[in-house]
């Protein structure tokens, strides 16, 4: 769903009843109109392929994010040290 930064909600849907996965992915699509992003497998396997290139690729930009915010908390941390020891 959309929050306040207009981020949207990625969602998988994995069931081995094509008419379930159908069902669903209308009820889904109705109730989230643009603010979900919607993958729909009947096939686990397949499934587990999408998160893998895509999940892994998310947390890999997370990690990155956190990564560089760390490391200006840190620089800013290490440079009040410096400043303050003058």
């Amino acid at each position: 769903m959309n929050d306040d930064r207009g981020l949207v909600t990625k969602l998988l849907l994995v069931d081995d009843d094509p008419s379930m996965v159908r069902l669903l992915t209308r009820i889904i699509e109705n109730a989230g109109r643009n603010r979900i992003v919607l993958e729909s497998y009947t096939d686990p396997k397949a499934a587990r392929q999408w998160m893998e290139n895509n999940l892994i690729e998310h947390a890999e930009k997370r990690l990155e994010r956190w990564r560089k915010a760390l490391s200006g908390t840190f620089a800013a941390e290490r440079d009040r040290r410096i400043i303050g020891a003058v």
